[in-house]
């Protein structure tokens, strides 16, 4: 049972499943051949291929461990490229902060522009022609009574795009960065093409194409303006996300340096000690054949005292029986016969033990050198299975995480995957945005349309909504819930990335 324990806390500390065989010698069929090991898939082939200590020591270590020099060569040089790359990102997002700040763009200029967009050929020729007809609504004459140019409205829109790309790469080669802003242009484009504002908007937005024509012309300004800024939040972000993509590769070409180093750690200890178990097993084996040299050597003097002893014996026997025959009684002579063969018969004896000794030792040493054989062929086939099952769990387990993207030198919040709070993010203020976007639509626009075609529909569910923080509360919460949710499940799944885990 203590064997038992020993031998499962062994496998439990491989951190894998426990596998069996058919046959329990053959160590081939515990894992696939499919295992990469530092970007090679034939590393671990050549190892699984392997069958004992001599098939262990037939292996060619020294083209594997060049294989590993050559791919750790490799990341090195990348991490090396990557480093600089990511340094003049950092410089170039430094310097993007550090510039000038752009003006927004002034009322004057917005009315050139927009004068510059009703007066194109294609659109309505002249402001007056503009102001007149409304923007191009239907029904309204020119001052000389002639119809206004149907696609007066739509050409307007589209020739603003070339207007507004001139106005703004004229500005950026004097080095004056100029940022549209829609609110402030719609107003002033209002104002400049005569769009009234009577105080019943509902009046004023069917009067008129000119707020809508207005509207849509920030729009186009407004994309022209962030396209071309050289100054614009938007081109830091892009650095920015670039920056990330670039750290993230450098943490996945460091996670896999790691991972062959750890791994060329693990073999090159695994044929160690396979190689110290080999030469033990030669030590042992030269010992006991020294052993068993000398102990036959002992038999035979043992062999050679005890014929020895059966001669004497003999001539002791052949005296008595002479000093019977000459019928010589001298007391002292038969005294010391009779000791003598006393000090024969007892050596005799011993010697007789000692043969008896010398055998039972010799069958010790035979079974202590089997129980020697076998105990280092334990060791050598449960450090093969263990390393074989660490090699079952990689190719199952740690290998595809890792081929994800996951890794053990992952860092979810310091590797700026996730910020901790989604507040601090930069989306949030992008959403907080749209939802003031959002409300302010439905609260100054969407509410008076709805009154037009109530009494066909009522849209006016549709902006019933409540506090604007409380919304934008909520949706920051749901963010953050999720996000904490999907870090968690990353995490664990990393755990089972360190092989003591199980």
């Amino acid at each position: 049972m203590e064997s038992m324990t020993k031998v499962l806390g062994l496998v439990l500390l491989s951190s894998v499943a426990a596998i069996s065989t058919d046959d329990p010698t053959d160590i081939k069929g515990l894992v696939s051949t499919s295992v990469t090991i530092c970007g090679d898939d034939y590393i671990w082939s050549d190892i699984a291929s392997a069958s004992g200590v001599n098939g262990i020591k037939g292996i060619n270590w020294k083209d594997i461990e060049d294989t590993m020099d050559d791919f750790l060569g490799d990341q090195d040089t990348f991490l090396e490229q990557i480093d600089t790359k990511i340094q003049n990102l950092k410089e170039e997002i430094a310097r993007k902060k550090g510039e000038a700040s752009s003006r927004t763009i002034t009322e004057e200029e917005i009315t050139e522009l927009v004068k510059k967009a009703v007066e194109h050929e294609t659109s309505f020729k002249s402001k007056d022609a503009a102001i007149k007809t409304a923007c191009g609504k239907p029904g309204m004459m020119m001052l000389d009574g002639n119809r206004p140019n149907p696609q007066g409205f739509e050409n307007g829109l589209m020739v603003m795009e070339s207007i507004a790309g001139e106005f703004f790469d004229g500005k950026i080669s004097q080095k004056d960065y100029v940022e549209s802003e829609m609110k402030t242009f719609t107003r002033v484009c209002e104002d400049s093409l005569g769009f009234q504002r009577t105080g019943n908007d509902k009046a004023d937005d069917l009067a008129s194409y000119c707020d809508e024509m207005c509207a849509e012309l920030a729009r186009t300004v407004q994309d022209v303006s962030n396209m071309k800024s050289p100054t614009r939040k938007t081109d830091v972000r892009k650095l920015e996300r670039e920056l990330q993509r670039a750290e993230t590769q450098k943490a996945e070409r460091f996670a896999k340096k790691k991972e062959c180093t750890d791994a060329k750690t693990r073999i090159f200890e695994f044929q160690k000690y396979l190689k110290a178990l080999a030469a033990d097993m030669a030590i042992k084996h030269v010992l006991f054949q020294r052993a068993e040299w000398a102990l036959a050597d002992a038999q035979k003097a043992l062999l050679s005292l005890t014929q020895d002893l059966e001669k004497q014996s003999e001539l002791v026997d052949k005296a008595n029986k002479g000093l019977s025959d000459l019928g010589v009684r001298a007391a002292g002579a038969k005294q010391n016969m009779d000791e003598a063969t006393s000090l024969l018969a007892d050596a005799k004896y011993s010697l007789d033990t000692e043969t008896d000794d010398l055998n039972a030792l010799m069958a010790d040493m035979e079974d202590v050198r089997a129980a020697e054989k076998f105990a280092d062929e334990v060791k050598e086939k449960l450090s093969t299975m263990l390393m074989q099952m660490d090699g079952f769990a990689e190719e199952c387990v740690r290998e595809p995480v890792r081929n994800i993207g996951l890794s053990e030198e992952t860092k979810v919040y310091e590797g700026e995957f996730f910020v901790e709070q989604v507040s601090n993010s930069g989306a949030t203020q992008d959403v907080k945005a749209a939802v003031g976007a959002f409300y302010n639509y439905c609260e100054n626009t969407a509410k008076d349309i709805f009154e037009l075609v109530k009494d066909k529909i009522d849209l006016s569910p549709l902006c019933d909504l409540q506090d604007e923080d409380a919304t934008m509360q909520e949706i920051t919460q749901a963010v953050q819930e999720r996000k904490d949710a999907v870090v968690h499940s990353i995490e664990t799944v990393q755990s089972w990335l360190d092989p003591f885990k199980g």
